[in-house]
């Protein structure tokens, strides 16, 4: 799921969409999976397919580090929002 939310955000294979994209990442991310939830509210945090939604940014990417995603973990050091 969060593999073909990447395809419709990347437009690889299929026509770029960045709602279908939304659509597949929080399928994913409510699923459990790590790179979604990050990918998700790296979404939010930059606009694309959402309204731009900094406490839904920081909510997805915060799940996924403390749930050991090291992407996540440095995104909120990079953007000092230590988990």
């Amino acid at each position: 799921m969060n593999n073909l939310g990447w395809f419709y955000h990347n437009g690889w294979g299929v026509i770029k969409d960045d709602q279908q994209a939304i659509k597949w990442y929080q399928k994913a991310a409510d699923a459990g999976n790590l790179t979604a939830m990050n990918n998700l509210g790296r979404c939010y945090y930059n606009g694309w397919g959402v309204a731009k939604d900094d406490q839904q940014a920081v909510k997805w990417i915060r799940k996924a580090a403390e749930l050991g995603s090291e992407p996540a973990k440095a995104w909120l050091a990079e953007h000092k929002l230590a988990p």
